[in-house]
């Protein structure tokens, strides 16, 4: 077995079970966040909840999804990813990604619950 970052067990790309996620005709598998990545997730997602205009939302909820996508295609990018979202997939993409990693919200709220 190849050792990847000095470790055998080290994530491989695209080999990272999800759920997969339909964005501008583009197939990607929301995967759980890691562990660093959950801290990383939860600070932005808390940026969000002060996030006032659309386009900031928007670009907080890049910035999550790709912590998830990035296990599986590393070389993705924030610009790449905007230029996949739109108003009709953006938060579905983004309840999938935090469902995915055990991040729940709460009834009738747009943005996850604090934990």
């Amino acid at each position: 077995m190849e050792h990847v970052n000095g470790s055998r067990y080290a994530p491989v790309p695209g080999k990272i079970p999800g759920t997969e996620l339909n964005l501008g005709g583009h197939v990607f598998v929301a995967a759980p966040f890691n562990l660093d990545g959950v801290q990383e997730a939860m600070k932005l997602l808390e940026q969000l909840k002060e996030v006032k205009s659309a386009a900031d939302s928007l670009k907080g909820a890049a910035e999550v999804l790709l912590i998830s996508l990035r296990r599986n295609d590393p070389d993705l990018t924030v610009d790449q990813l905007l230029a996949l979202l739109d108003l009709g997939n953006w938060e579905r993409a983004l309840l999938t990604v935090c469902s995915a990693s055990g991040i729940n919200f709460a009834a009738g709220e747009s943005r996850p619950a604090s934990q």
